[in-house]
């Protein structure tokens, strides 16, 4: 296997893995346990959590609160349907990420989609998993996942930056 296109439209090559994502002299560090979580996931399995992550990332870029909802897991949508701001709770979950963004032409800096081409891994125990990707300002990242109802959804609006 090498390198091919993808239903997400972007080049996912089969031998990137965890492995790079692994920090050297560290036994014990954040970073370490993610790369290492679970097992490698397949190519096809990879696919399917990068399309939904770039799915979510991209309707977030464009203000998009609706689909990006979509991609949640039910507890982050829970989470968000309770959250409140100034003593208001907002009652859905596109309703309280567009409060997150506000204002929209202020916050488009931290809603940009950060991943330079597509995931480079997936890590799986059962039901959960880390995407780790390579962001375009350099840095590596991870991203928690699980899988509902057959499908990859996100815990987390935000990914984790590995390394700091």
């Amino acid at each position: 296997m090498g390198t091919g296109p993808n239903k997400s439209g972007r080049e996912v090559s089969a031998l990137q893995s965890s492995k790079e994502f692994v920090e050297p002299n560290k036994k014990i560090s954040t970073a370490n346990s993610i790369a290492r979580f679970g097992k490698e996931a397949s190519l096809e399995e990879r696919e399917e959590a990068n399309i939904v992550i770039l799915k979510s990332y991209d309707a977030r870029a464009r203000g998009d609160f609706e689909t990006q909802c979509e991609t949640l897991d039910r507890a982050m949508v829970k989470e968000l349907v309770n959250a409140k701001f100034g003593g208001k709770k907002h009652h859905t979950c596109p309703e309280t990420l567009h409060k997150f963004a506000e204002p929209l032409s202020k916050s488009k800096v931290f809603r940009k989609n950060n991943i330079s081409g597509s995931i480079a891994a997936l890590r799986v125990k059962g039901p959960k998993a880390y995407a780790l990707y390579h962001g375009t300002d350099g840095s590596n990242y991870a991203l928690g996942l699980v899988k509902e109802d057959a499908k990859w959804l996100l815990i987390a609006i935000v990914p984790y930056k590995l390394g700091v």
